[in-house]
């Protein structure tokens, strides 16, 4: 495909764990926050989160030079977004909150999930940069597999980019395995 003037911009990788009914690990949740499950009670706060953990993320967009930095962002926001709003992009949200000084609940991570058939799909996790390295995305992939095995799915799927070796590491020990692998070109004509 390069030979006809198509870009590689990036790998994305899937991951799929099988599930049995009631398949679940404990969700220890750091002290201070709170998960709650088919809630985001505000969609402005999902896309401004999202804005802030996907910011400069490396993603096809953001590898391909003719696109600007901003607007390859903006995907990630637009599409939280869109999740908070439409079942059709999500049809279950879950958000972990942690309270601020003033006892405001202020969203610190979500994860976007879409049931199919049998199957459930982690489609977007993110993690605001002020709350990482506090165990949020583990919590958030404990809870969807717990979540996915009560409604009877066979399997959970999760995909990334081939560089973002942390959440693969996350899934691994989990209990996902690699599936599948795609790459993805662009072309501008």
């Amino acid at each position: 495909m390069e030979n006809a003037a198509f870009r590689l911009m990036d790998t994305l990788v899937y991951f799929k764990r099988d599930l049995v009914l009631n398949d679940s690990t404990a969700i220890d949740i750091p002290p201070g926050y709170r998960l709650d499950y088919d809630l985001c009670s505000n969609a402005d706060e999902m896309e401004k989160t999202a804005a802030l953990a996907f910011k400069n993320y490396i993603s096809h967009y953001h590898a391909d030079s003719a696109l600007s930095a901003s607007k390859s962002d903006a995907v990630y926001s637009s599409w939280a977004f869109s999740s908070a709003i439409s079942t059709e992009v999500a049809n279950q949200i879950m958000a972990v909150y942690r309270e601020d000084s003033l006892g405001e609940s202020k969203l610190a991570a979500f994860a976007t999930l879409n049931y199919k058939q049998n199957q459930c799909e982690g489609v977007l996790f993110g993690v605001h940069p002020g709350h990482r390295q506090r165990g949020l995305h583990k919590v958030l992939v404990r809870a969807a597999i717990a979540c996915s095995a009560q409604r009877g799915c066979a399997s959970i799927i999760s995909s990334t980019q081939l560089n973002n070796l942390q959440v693969q590491k996350n899934g691994v020990r989990e209990g996902f395995l690699p599936s599948d692998s795609f790459y993805t070109f662009h072309q501008w004509r």
